[in-house]
């Protein structure tokens, strides 16, 4: 399932690729959202699933190969995008997803999951998840940014492991803004897509222990 949006004055938004909930009370439990994807000239948000004003509770599941890809604005979440809503996953394969953009001006943010709690994000948090070969990628090396990307609210990531290929092309690292890391293993990163290897872990706020 791919949807397309399309729009000629004002960008559109298109969001949801395999999975769109809004205001709902969302319950997956060993589920696959799998080769899913968003495009489109807009904002497009949430290749694999899509959440708003929600409480999510997503445990021992896949979230694989997954996409959200604009030519014309913004790409956000490759796995999961969500916003003024409480995100809670465990147990979960979170892989082979990506955020990407096709113009020099464009933005592209978190390849695995973008983030827009908010007020309402309080209680968010990524445990015991396997987050692997996820990118961020845009054309400018300053608008393509983080694998786990809170643009607010704040999140928790603890007893996780990001492995191989998780790349960004830009220098804001694997994790930006607000995320909050621990006991977590981070191993094999590096962008594969660049001669330079730079970029730091953490970007802007995110913090570890």
């Amino acid at each position: 399932w791919r949807p397309t949006c399309s729009g000629t004055e004002i960008p559109q938004r298109c969001a949801g690729g395999g999975l769109y909930a809004d205001g709902a009370t969302l319950l997956l439990e060993r589920a696959t959202i799998a080769d899913n994807g968003a495009s489109g000239n807009g904002y497009v948000k949430g290749g694999g699933l899509y959440v708003a004003d929600s409480e999510v509770l997503l445990s021992l599941s896949i979230i694989e190969r997954n996409g959200v890809y604009t030519t014309n604005w913004a790409a956000r979440g490759g796995g999961i995008a969500a916003e003024r809503s409480v995100l809670q996953v465990y147990a979960t394969v979170i892989s082979g997803n990506g955020a990407s953009s096709s113009e020099y001006h464009n933005t592209a943010r978190g390849g695995a999951v973008w983030f827009n709690g908010g007020q309402a994000s309080e209680g968010s948090v990524l445990a015991n998840v396997v987050l692997e070969r996820n990118a961020a990628l845009a054309l400018s090396p300053e608008l393509g940014a983080g694998v786990v990307y809170v643009e607010s609210g704040r999140l928790h990531v603890s007893h996780s492991t990001v492995s191989f290929y998780n790349t960004t092309s830009a220098r804001a690292g694997l994790f930006v803004g607000p995320v909050h890391l621990s006991n977590s293993i981070v191993w094999g990163y590096g962008p594969s897509l660049q001669t330079s290897h730079t970029e730091p872990i953490f970007g802007d706020v995110a913090t570890a222990e």
